[in-house]
C-alpha cells in the first residue's frame, strides 16, 4: 500500500496513469491519499476475471477495468521459450487437444 504513495512522492519517478491490478479494498486509503495530495494523478484499477468489481475501489479511482479472457489469451508467450540466461526450454502446459490450460 505504501509503495504507490512512495512512487508518487519520488521526484524521479513521474507517471501520468497508475494502473493497479487488484480488487483488494485495503488499497482504498492509499489511493484516496494519493488522489487527495496529487489530484492530477490518474489511478485506474484493473480487477481479476473471476471477481466482482470492488465498489470501494471504484469510489476512489478514476477508471475501473476488468481483465477479460481475451486479454489472457492474447498475452500468452510463444511456446516454447528459451531462457537467455540458462538456455533452458520453457514450455506452456497443455490440456487435451492442444488447448492451453487457463484456470479462472
Amino acid at each position: 500500500m505504501t509503495k504507490l504513495f512512495d512512487l508518487t512522492l519520488d521526484q524521479n519517478y513521474s507517471y501520468d496513469v497508475a494502473m493497479l491490478i487488484t480488487n483488494d479494498s485495503d488499497m482504498k486509503p492509499a489511493i484516496a491519499t494519493v488522489k487527495r495530495l496529487f489530484p492530477a494523478k490518474t489511478i485506474d484499477v484493473i480487477y481479476p476475471i473471476d471477481s466482482k468489481q470492488s465498489i470501494e475501489l471504484k469510489s476512489v479511482c478514476d477508471n475501473v477495468h476488468k481483465i477479460k479472457e481475451y486479454h489472457l489469451w492474447t498475452s500468452l508467450l510463444p511456446d516454447p521459450i528459451i531462457a537467455p540466461s540458462t538456455g533452458k526450454t520453457i514450455i506452456c502446459p497443455q490440456a487435451g487437444n492442444n488447448e492451453y490450460i487457463l484456470k479462472f
